[in-house]
């Protein structure tokens, strides 16, 4: 079985490569240049996709600790 984010990442390279002329019209020739904006993009899923996972893993974290006895302090 093949893992989600790979279907992912070819869903992205192909809308990616569609919008390549668009982000080409948008650079000038001239000045210091910038971050393509296909890594940013690329960037801010892996962000978000990832981030997602991390707020599930804690979730379920804080879950499993509630249900630990609470212990007693003096």
């Amino acid at each position: 079985m093949r893992h989600p984010l790979r279907l992912i990442h070819g869903i992205v390279t192909e809308a990616l490569a569609s919008l390549d002329a668009d982000f080409d019209a948008l650079y000038i020739d001239f000045g210091c240049p910038s971050i393509a904006p296909e890594r940013q993009i690329r960037a801010s899923l892996l962000q978000m996709l990832f981030s997602v996972r991390a707020q599930f893993t804690m979730t379920k974290a804080a879950c499993n600790l509630a249900k630990l006895p609470k212990l007693r302090t003096a």
